[in-house]
């Protein structure tokens, strides 16, 4: 899945465990040709991402950010819509 997200895209992701159980879900979009950001829904997955960066050339951060997703069939009118105050 990873390999072929196109830059400017997002796709469903699932963290599983080695034995198949889920860690953590979320949302995986590809920034730049070299640059992820999966936002996770719940849990703590930043000390297992960085257990298993050892050896790799990637830089684990956690922006200071907050997920708000907005969905179903009218999604895209409503992010398109002008906000009133």
């Amino acid at each position: 899945m990873v390999s072929t997200l196109k830059v400017g895209r997002a796709a469903y992701g699932i963290a599983c465990y080695e034995d198949g159980g889920i860690l953590v879900d979320g949302i995986l979009p590809h920034l730049d040709d070299d640059r992820y950001w999966y936002v996770q829904a719940d849990g703590d997955f930043l000390p297992w991402l960085r257990a298993h960066a050892v050896g790799l050339q990637v830089s684990i951060s956690e922006p200071e950010s907050q997920v708000l997703q907005v969905q179903g069939p009218n999604s895209m009118k409503a992010l398109a819509a002008p906000i009133h105050e």
